[in-house]
């Protein structure tokens, strides 16, 4: 049985843009690839979120990794250096163009993704509600992000899934809130009561300071429809990364 010591010596690394992290992984192997198989028609978002924290847990080899200690950007980044490892630095695809509606074929170069580093690890937002009340917000990490959906269940409201979990991942990055009482530490239902009762343009300034903070790879590509009868041409398009990415 000496041979196994031999199989799968491959290891990477890769510095995460969020944390500076170096994390060091192996590439996926056959098993790992036969157990995302099974879930390739899964369409629940939260259980797909899962069976990647499985995948990128069992890949890392660092001392002391955490899956649930990563910025939700690091782990898209450690996620996407895992599967261009295992599998290339293009991604191939199929889709029905809208303008012509015939079958087109695109592929997607990782090499050219935009990754973008973060501006301070420590960065904290101040919201101004009103003249009486501020929210402070910050980058969020996979394992409380994680805890916002296990309390994101209990107050189910028959709402789409996916608006829930993007609210939640906003909701649980409000760390406190100051009024001329002082600063306060929240609960996760407080969280998502000043959330809810936030008017337009104060939401809209917590989403524009997500927005100017951001970092990590930039999932995003140019969809061209390569049909010889056809100019369709659509840009900043996602890149979907659901159970089939692999």
């Amino acid at each position: 049985m000496g041979f196994k010591k031999f199989l799968n010596t491959y290891q990477f690394e890769c510095t995460l843009p969020g944390s500076g992290q170096v994390v060091k992984f192996k590439p996926l192997i056959t098993k790992q690839m036969k157990k995302l198989s099974v879930h390739e028609n899964e369409h629940n978002p939260i259980i797909i979120e899962e069976i990647f924290d499985d995948l990128i847990s069992s890949c890392a080899v660092s001392e002391k990794f955490n899956i649930g200690d990563l910025f939700l950007q690091d782990r898209i980044f450690l996620l996407m250096e895992i599967r261009r490892k295992s599998k290339g630095d293009t991604y191939e695809f199929r889709f029905n163009c809208p303008e012509c509606g015939k079958e087109s074929f695109n592929t997607v170069n990782f090499d050219e993704l935009k990754v973008i580093p973060i501006k301070d690890v420590e960065t904290v937002g101040k919201i101004v509600i009103s003249d009486d009340i501020s929210i402070f917000i910050k980058h969020i990490t996979r394992g409380e992000q994680k805890k916002g959906y296990a309390e994101l269940k209990k107050l189910k409201n028959g709402a789409k899934q996916q608006t829930d979990m993007v609210m939640n991942s906003i909701a649980v990055g409000i760390t406190k809130v100051q009024t001329p009482e002082g600063e306060e530490e929240l609960s996760y239902e407080d969280k998502k009561y000043i959330l809810d009762n936030l008017n337009f343009s104060v939401f809209d300034k917590v989403k524009e300071w997500y927005d100017k903070n951001d970092f990590g790879i930039q999932l995003s590509y140019t969809m061209c429809c390569n049909q010889p009868d056809c100019d369709f041409v659509s840009e900043n398009q996602p890149i979907r990364i659901d159970s089939n990415f692999f």
